[in-house]
Order: C-alpha cells, then sequence, then structure tokens
C-alpha cells in the first residue's frame, strides 16, 4: 500500500494498492505506477508488516525497486529468461487483486513483446486491479515477470515485464 500521508495508510483511503515480488530478503520488485509520488509504503502479508522505501525506479520502464525496512520477506528461487519462454507454455499469477492477498491464477503464454526496449510477456493468467507488481511464475515457480498492465476491453489479454528486464 503506498500514500502521500501516513494517515492515508491507516485509513486505507486515497491510496494505492498493489504487489510486489522479493527477489532477496529485503529487496522487492514492483511497478512505479503502484509507488509512483507515493512516499509512504507499508509492505503486508499474512499479518505482518513494515515499511519500505524505493531505491530505485525507471518510471520510463515501470521497472521499480523496494527495500523492506523492517520486515524480512522471503524471495523466489529464481528467474527465467526471456528467452526461453515458449507461446502456450502455462504460467501462474500471484497477486493482491483489490486487496485479496495471495490470489492465485493460472493462463497460458500468449505472446512475447517489444514495447519501448522493455520485453513484454503476454498472457492470459488473471490479472486484476491490485496485481500490479506481482508475479507471473513458470511451472517450476521461476519468476518469469512483474505483471504491469491488463486489457479492459480485450478478456485474458495481459501483459508482464520480463522478470530480468528489472536489472539495468
Amino acid at each position: 500500500v503506498a500514500s502521500d500521508q501516513p494517515v492515508e495508510l491507516d485509513e486505507r483511503a486515497g491510496h494505492a494498492q498493489g504487489s510486489a515480488v522479493a527477489v532477496t530478503d529485503s529487496i522487492l520488485l514492483t511497478n512505479c505506477h503502484v509507488v509512483a509520488g507515493r512516499p509512504q509504503i507499508r509492505l503486508s502479508q499474512e499479518g505482518h508488516s513494515g515499511r519500505a522505501i524505493v531505491v530505485y525506479a525507471d518510471p520510463g520502464g515501470d521497472r521499480c525497486f523496494l527495500k523492506s525496512l523492517d520486515m524480512t520477506v522471503h524471495p523466489v528461487h529464481g528467474v527465467r529468461r526471456f528467452e526461453t519462454l515458449h507461446v502456450g507454455e502455462p504460467v501462474f499469477s500471484l497477486g493482491t487483486p483489490q486487496g485479496l492477498e495471495l490470489s492465485f491464477g493460472q493462463g497460458l503464454v500468449s505472446g512475447l513483446r517489444y514495447s519501448e526496449g522493455v520485453r513484454l510477456v503476454q498472457n492470459s493468467a488473471p490479472s486484476w486491479h491490485g496485481s500490479s507488481g506481482g508475479g507471473l511464475f513458470d511451472a517450476r515457480g521461476n519468476l518469469v515477470g512483474i505483471t504491469t498492465m491488463g486489457s479492459t476491453t480485450v478478456a485474458n489479454l495481459n501483459f508482464s515485464i520480463a522478470a530480468e528486464d528489472f536489472w539495468p
């Protein structure tokens, strides 16, 4: 949850809610559109919560790194390279749509795209408001991408930024 003011976090008003994926015990990946202009960031998972700060931001590529200040997070065990993905293979989304923590979805890679220097995994795994910044995983649990957007007019048309594209 990110907001301009601490009171907004407490009241759950005037804030943005999204997801993030841990890549170390204190660093998480998310989309910049979730935290942009909102310096008050609170992480929460399974009843635990803590503060976070943005340590790296690439707003043009919608890629942000967060650092957990007082909460240990559990990192993914692997990151899958974009070049090894295949159209038609199963993928799984994990996010927090509408505040429903750890929501799981299943779909397929439906395309591999390039947009303004960013590689996108087009997929049919469910992704709803609040899932931005969440993970897209392969069948072995490797991080494939970070959920960034979905179509509001075409069913099952979602996009994730290739996980390896988060590292400049």
